[in-house]
């Protein structure tokens, strides 16, 4: 039973997904407030910043006319925070905006996982680290079928313990064998982080995310420390075409969700698969 609710019920499940495309089409300043939510659903299977736009302005809507209803506050949080992690900066303060958005949602709804998944990720930016810790076993104890949102947060406790993000990410995958590829990203950089090259390739390939920044740096990254030249090549074009200016970012863009015990290795990937670092990013 878990299996089918999160394989047919969570965010990107076939429920959420069929419901989410069925208001896609209609002017998002005309959906009511729970439409707004389940437009918001869609960006996460897209992904790109005019998705992303679309469904923060139904949303915000939504807030205004429904100033209590916390799921809708809870995924304009959530869409504020991937407009500064996915680096669209569609909003100059998106971060500072996530936060706020999160704290009205948990206001809103004291026991509500989806706004406790949402504070989770904003207080991590934030490097509000045991404030995030709190905030993320808590949606998971609300919601222990939801695989999306504990992949979600198992790819941030990664960072602050090992094992419990590991353990998480299992979890999600186990309650939705049929989830998205993202779910493969914390097993990419871990193989990473234990000098497994080839296998973050691997795994990070069976994302099956060319848009991804996570997945085209660690490909990168680990050709780089393979010594493939040609591979490396390919690699580090995939992901220049995808951030042209990365070389005079990457230790930003990379910090924002990176401690150095990770950031360096990679840095120094890329750097062997022929990234010219600017000098503010090399070492």
């Amino acid at each position: 039973m878990p299996r089918v609710v999160s394989t047919v019920a969570d965010m990107t499940g076939v429920l959420a997904r069929s419901m989410s495309e069925a208001v896609r089409s209609r002017d998002p300043g005309q959906l009511s407030p729970y439409e707004a939510v389940l437009r918001s659903f869609g960006y996460f299977e897209r992904l790109t910043p005019d998705d992303l736009a679309t469904a923060r302005t139904a949303l915000e809507a939504a807030v205004r006319s429904s100033s209590a209803y916390s799921d809708a506050w809870a995924m304009l949080a959530l869409l504020c925070y991937q407009d500064y992690a996915q680096g669209f900066n569609l909003q100059a303060d998106s971060l500072a905006k996530a936060l706020s958005a999160a704290q009205q949602a948990v206001a809103a709804g004291p026991s509500n996982a989806l706004a406790y998944w949402s504070l989770a990720p904003a207080l991590y930016l934030h490097g509000e680290f045991q404030g995030f810790r709190n905030a993320a076993e808590r949606a998971i104890a609300l919601n222990p079928m939801d695989g999306n949102a504990i992949a979600s947060l198992a790819s941030m406790l990664y960072y602050q313990d090992r094992a419990r993000g590991l353990e998480l990410t299992a979890r999600a995958k186990h309650l939705n064998p049929n989830h998205p590829g993202w779910y493969w990203l914390v097993d990419a950089v871990n193989a990473y982080v234990q000098s497994d090259f080839q296998g973050a390739i691997n795994f990070a390939l069976k994302a099956n995310l060319p848009k991804n920044l996570g997945v085209r740096v660690i490909i990168a990254a680990a050709c780089g420390q393979l010594g493939d030249n040609e591979s490396a090549r390919k690699a580090l074009a995939s992901l220049l075409e995808l951030r042209p200016g990365f070389a005079t970012t990457v230790r930003k863009d990379l910090a924002k969700w990176w401690q150095p015990w990770l950031m360096e290795p990679v840095v120094d990937g890329l750097r062997k698969a022929g990234l010219a670092l600017d000098p503010v990013n090399a070492p």
